[in-house]
């Protein structure tokens, strides 16, 4: 199967079905790389010798970029959670319980220590207290 490879400063983007300028002919029915792997992530592959290899460097930026995604989002969401159940007026506060405040305390001390225990692979994400609902 033939394919265009679009390549920009020595970067693997993606592919075309014609030729066009930034691309060059490659034929993956020669290739120990499929096309449907390649099409996953065009950007983990460089182009040596004429031939589609994996580039550890790009694997480990691409690898480093995921889990930087995977933590902003988390700490995201602790942003949203934060302000809809901590950010209270005192008065909100007042009419809790110790047992419901220890529990939302708990709850917000997870959250706050979640890019220790994320970067330690061992983060849970911590039940909101079934009293908030």
């Amino acid at each position: 199967m033939i394919k265009y490879l679009v390549i920009e400063n020595g970067v693997l983007y993606g592919y075309s079905n014609d030729p066009t300028v930034n691309t060059i002919e490659y034929d993956f029915e020669q290739s120990n790389v499929s096309f449907e792997d390649f099409i996953q992530n065009p950007k983990l592959y460089k182009l040596t010798d004429g031939q589609l290899v994996l580039d550890e460097n790009n694997i480990q930026d691409q690898l480093e970029q995921e889990i930087q995604r995977q933590l902003d989002e988390l700490k995201s969401k602790r942003e949203s959670l934060f302000r809809k159940y901590i950010d209270r007026s005192p008065m909100w506060y007042d009419e809790r319980t110790q047992e419901e405040l220890n529990e939302l305390s708990a709850w917000r001390q997870t959250w706050l220590n979640m890019p220790i225990a994320f970067d330690n692979n061992t983060w849970v994400e911590p039940a909101l207290p079934a009293w908030l609902d």
